[in-house]
This record gives structure tokens, C-alpha cells and sequence, in this order.
């Protein structure tokens, strides 16, 4: 076998001590067949391993690449993870391991991973995690290496160009993934139409982010998005995704806890902190929020993110963006102090960059549509949970939009749903803040004027169930959007449920939308606003009022308004079924 021969080249003296060695720093958990054995073995399971991009496959960890460009770009793989500029970018993190015992094996090992080309600290994590050697309780995170991509382009893709495949995941114009990752000044212009293709994850920029931050950053040209469907089998029960956003598919708070979700032992790494986070949800909030960054989990930031040309995203099932196919606790908004200073990177100087203040904005959408539900001219919003037996986190990490602005190309654009849940700005929001209700002001009075939201040149939206100008459906996040099984029962004392709620009730302040003539919403629930508003406040001043602008048609089934189709008061425990 290819191990047997690896040994013998080793020699049986060097080889017999070395796995004696072994065996008695592992305490026989592993011997030299078995290191070898896992060696080659560790990047068996990992998607990124065929990553391909123009100018790299994979960044990883504490990486800088700075001042680069990418000309008349073709990319083409038939492995999945595939970018204009890089396949895949991931941070890394550093744990110090409890066990002084396991220091020498350890130190070894991070020897023999340092001489091998393209392992690194990941890997010997996932080695340790594979052989058995560690348990992750054992693990103690104590950094977070992000890759920094700044000041990077892609400029021209060939005639015909697409990205991605029918056939393969992650498919985006400048990254197929980004983990952890921070593009700041990056772009994507081409004066040749191309196309983003993928079957779970498509966008723009991004084909899907993960605790993920983009600041001015750019996408120009006539862009085609599109996510053709992958089936998947959860709990027994068969679902198609399909992720397209005009910038990325998907944004949300980690790798481990929902895009790469049983795809690593990594997964397994949540557990070793879910002890300490139990107690310092509810003790300490900003440690508690400070420890899930060095394991990679916080929200992805769009900050001053800029799209302008002829976009037309679909997907073939659920989730189709204009700007994010699924945001969860995503915050999308004005690259300025108060949002760049939450980031830790930067109120930290680990990361140098002076913010630009700029909106982000839409110019040129031309439609978005979703086969199956969530379509819209922006895309959805839920609060970010964690998943896998880690305490929910929805009251750290709602969705926040503000300093937005969304245009349509000249005859307007318009946002279908085959289902449920179109609108020309958000398909369905669950929780979270939108304008100057934006978490990062002190209060609505004291953010800027800039931070307003405003939808323009709207021409139709239109759904089975639930389209609005704005909102197809708002609602209050319950319980399962925030938390698990263990977190709610945590929750259920009055003052504790009471704090929660805040967070999980959608507010709009100074958001507007406005059509072209003869612009129309239809839907069993249709309204010039909002579909279904289940709950949520919406509050504009005095000097422009105007929630809906030139709106000429509004056609429901059951129910239609022209502010809302239905407006009910959403309580805590219908909307979660408690």
C-alpha cells in the first residue's frame, strides 16, 4: 500500500521509533501507520481542497494579499468553490490546548504539518480532532487569523464568461466562499456581460459569507446571477437550495454553524466553548461576543457596498437577493465609525483602514425571482442563531439595514416569487432594524441622515402569497429563530423573555419605496408597504412622511392595502407556536 511504502522509505529503525514514540505521547491512540494514515487523509473531506481562482485557489488564514489585479479572467473547474479573484478564503483560529500532557505531541506534530506544502493550523486541529488525540472541550480559542484581501480587482471577464457551474456549490464573481474573511476596496468590473452559476450558493461577489466583512466594496457591469438547486436530506426530511444574491448568496454568522454545517469536525469545536457562553450570555454579553469571534461566529458586514450596471438574479427554489439571497444577523449599511468601530478588527487597529462613509446602494436592478419563496430587490433578514447545541445568539446578532438605496435599470425592475414572499426591498423579515432604527446609532433622532432606506423605480412585484413594496412578510422572530431547546428554557422567566422580545420585533424608520408608472404589487396578501405585516413598527418624520409613492395598482386574493394586505399585532408565542 502507498502507507506501507511511505514506512519503508522512513526505515525500519527510524520508523519503529518514531512510532513508539507516538504511541507513548498518545497514550496508544495513535502509532506512525496511523499519522501517516490521517496525514494523508486530512483534507479529504474538505470542500475548499479543489478551490480555484484566477489569482489563487485558497487564502487561509493570517494572510495579506494587497494591490492586486486580475485581467480578462476565465475560470473554469470542475470541482466546486470557484471565484473571479480567489476560490476560497477562511480565517483561521489559534487555540491553546488545556493538557500540558499534550504538548510534546503537539509540538511534533505542528513540525511535521510546517515541512508538508498546503497544510497549516487548521489542519493540525482537524488532525488532532480526527486521531482522536484531543477532545475539543480541551481546546481554548485564543485568536481569530483573517485573511485581509484590500485593494484588489477583477477587471474583464472574457466574452461569454461564467463562473461557476450547474452542476457545482459556491460560485461568486470575485470569491466562491469567504469564512472569516475581510475584503476591503475590492472589486469586480467588466465591460463583458457574465454569468455567476451555482447550484447552492451564487453571487456577484461572494457566492456565500461567513462572519464575513466587505467594506467598499464594488460590483459593476451586467451581471446574471443564478443558483440552480442542490436536494439535500435533514432530519428525514428532502429540501432543494438555492442561494442568489446580486453581491452574495448567502450572509450569515459562521461556517461550523450553518453554511458548512456537518461538512468538518471543526463543527464539533462550538462545544468546547458552550459551557463558558452559557454563562456569559446572560453574566458577561461582550465577552460572550468577544469568545465567539475567535471561533469564527459573528455577523457578516456589507459596509459601503456599491453595485452598478444590469443585475438579474433567480433561483431555481427558495432565496433570491437583489443585493443578499439570505441574510442572517447581516448588517448592511454606510462603511462609517460607528459600524466600522464594532468590528474588533478595526476598533482594535489589528486592521488599518480609514472608514469612507459611503451608503451602500443598488443601480441598475432589472429583476429578481424565486422559483419556489423569498424574493427580493434587496433579499431577506432574519436574527443569526447558532445551531449545534451552542446557545442561541438572536439578541446579539439581529439583522440591521440603513443607508441603503436601490434602483431599478430605466423601464423599472421587478421582483417575482413563485410562492410566497416577494417585495422590492426585504421577501421576509424576521426581527432586526432597518433605517435609523439601526443598532449602531444611539437612537433613531441621532443617526444620520444618510442612513435612511429608499426603494425606487419599481414596476412589479408579484407572488402566490405575501408581496409588498418593501416587505412581503414582517414578523416577529420567535423563539427557534433565537435560540435552542436549552436556551429557550433559559428565556422563559418574564424579565428574560421580556429583553429578548425587543430584538425580535422589526422596526423601519425613514424607509420609503416608490414606482414607475403604472407600478403594481399582486398577491393572495398584497400591499404598497408590506404583504403581511405580522408585526413591526414603521416611523417617518414630519418633513417626508410618505411610506409609498405613485403606486397605480394593488391586486390581492384574500387581502389588499395600499400599505399593507393584512396588519395584525404579532405576539411572542403565535408567531412561535409556544
Amino acid at each position: 500500500s502507498l502507507i506501507s511504502g511511505l514506512l519503508g522509505v522512513l526505515g525500519g529503525v527510524v520508523g519503529g521509533l518514531l512510532s513508539t514514540l507516538l504511541e507513548i505521547l498518545t497514550g496508544g491512540l495513535l502509532d506512525l501507520d496511523g499519522l501517516v494514515e490521517n496525514l494523508l487523509n486530512v483534507r479529504a473531506a474538505d470542500p475548499s481542497s479543489l478551490a480555484t481562482g484566477a489569482f489563487a485557489g485558497r487564502v487561509v488564514g493570517d494572510v495579506e494579499v494587497s494591490g492586486c489585479e486580475v485581467h480578462e479572467a476565465k475560470v473554469s473547474s470542475v470541482a466546486q468553490m470557484n471565484g473571479g479573484f480567489a476560490g476560497y478564503a477562511q480565517g483561521d483560529t489559534r487555540y491553546d490546548i488545556v493538557s500540558d500532557l499534550l504538548g510534546s505531541i503537539v509540538d511534533l506534530l505542528t513540525n511535521l504539518l510546517n515541512i508538508i506544502p498546503g497544510l497549516g493550523l487548521g489542519d493540525l486541529i482537524t488532525l488532532l480532532l480526527d486521531s482522536n488525540i484531543i477532545k475539543a472541550d480541551a481546546l481554548i480559542p485564543v485568536d481569530y487569523l483573517n485573511p485581509v484581501i484590500s485593494h484588489c480587482s477583477v477587471f474583464n471577464f472574457a466574452k461569454g464568461g461564467v463562473i461557476g457551474s450547474v452542476n457545482n456549490d459556491y460560485a461568486g464573481g470575485f470569491a466562491g466562499v469567504m469564512v472569516g474573511a475581510i475584503a476591503q476596496e475590492c472589486s469586480v468590473e467588466s465591460a463583458n456581460p457574465y454569468t455567476v452559476t451555482g447550484r447552492l450558493y451564487a453571487g456577484g461577489f461572494a457566492g456565500a459569507m461567513a462572519n464575513s466583512y466587505a467594506v467598499d466594496a464594488a460590483v459593476e457591469g451586467a451581471v446574471s446571477v443564478s443558483a440552480t438547486g442542490h436536494e439535500e436530506e435533514h432530519d428525514g426530511k428532502r429540501s432543494i437550495k438555492a442561494l442568489a444574491g446580486g453581491f452574495t448568496g448567502a450572509a450569515t454568522v459562521g461556517w461550523a454553524t450553518d453554511l458548512g454545517q456537518g461538512e468538518s469536525k471543526n463543527s464539533d469545536l462550538l462545544t468546547g466553548v458552550n459551557g463558558l457562553l452559557t454563562g456569559l450570555l446572560t453574566s458577561d454579553p461582550e465577552a460572550a461576543q468577544n469568545l465567539l469571534s475567535l471561533v469564527g461566529v459573528e455577523e457578516s458586514k456589507l459596509l459601503g457596498v456599491q453595485m452598478k450596471g444590469d443585475f438579474t438574479m433567480h433561483s431555481s427554489n427558495d432565496f433570491a437577493g437583489g443585493m443578499v439571497g439570505r441574510g442572517d444577523g447581516v448588517v448592511i449599511a454606510a462603511s462609517d465609525a460607528p459600524h466600522m468601530s464594532d468590528i474588533k478588527l478595526w476598533s482594535q487597529k489589528t486592521v488599518s483602514y480609514e472608514a469612507s462613509g459611503r451608503g451602500c446602494s443598488i443601480d441598475g436592478l432589472r429583476s429578481v425571482s424565486a422559483d419556489g419563496s423569498y424574493a427580493g430587490g434587496l433579499g431577506t433578514a432574519s436574527v443569526g442563531g447558532v445551531l449545534n447545541t451552542t446557545i442561541g445568539l438572536g439578541g446579539y446578532l439581529p439583522f440591521n439595514v440603513s443607508s441603503l438605496t436601490v434602483s431599478g435599470v430605466a423601464g423599472g425592475f421587478a421582483v417575482t416569487a413563485g410562492d410566497a414572499c416577494a417585495a422590492g426591498g426585504v421577501g421576509k423579515a424576521t426581527g432586526g432594524k432597518v433605517g435609523r432604527a439601526d443598532d449602531a446609532y444611539e437612537s433613531a433622532a441621532s443617526a444620520p441622515d444618510t442612513s435612511v432606506v429608499s426603494i425606487s423605480s419599481i414596476k412589479n412585484v408579484s407572488a402566490k402569497n405575501n408581496a409588498g413594496g418593501f416587505v412581503g412578510v414582517s414578523r416577529t422572530g420567535g423563539l427557534a429563530d433565537v435560540a435552542d431547546e436549552a436556551a429557550i428554557k433559559g428565556l422563559l422567566p418574564a424579565n428574560n423573555l421580556l429583553n429578548a422580545v425587543g430584538y425580535m420585533i422589526p422596526s423601519y424608520s425613514n424607509v420609503d419605496v416608490s414606482y414607475i408608472n403604472g407600478g403594481a404589487v399582486s398577491a393572495d396578501m398584497a400591499g404598497g408597504f408590506a404583504g403581511d405585516f405580522q408585526s413591526g413598527t414603521v416611523e417617518n418624520p414630519e418633513g417626508s412622511p410618505w411610506a409609498v409613492y405613485n403606486i397605480a395598482q394593488i391586486t390581492g386574493g384574500s387581502y389588499a392595502g395600499g400599505f399593507g394586505g393584512k396588519v395584525t399585532s404579532g405576539a411572542l408565542a403565535a408567531a412561535d407556536g409556544a
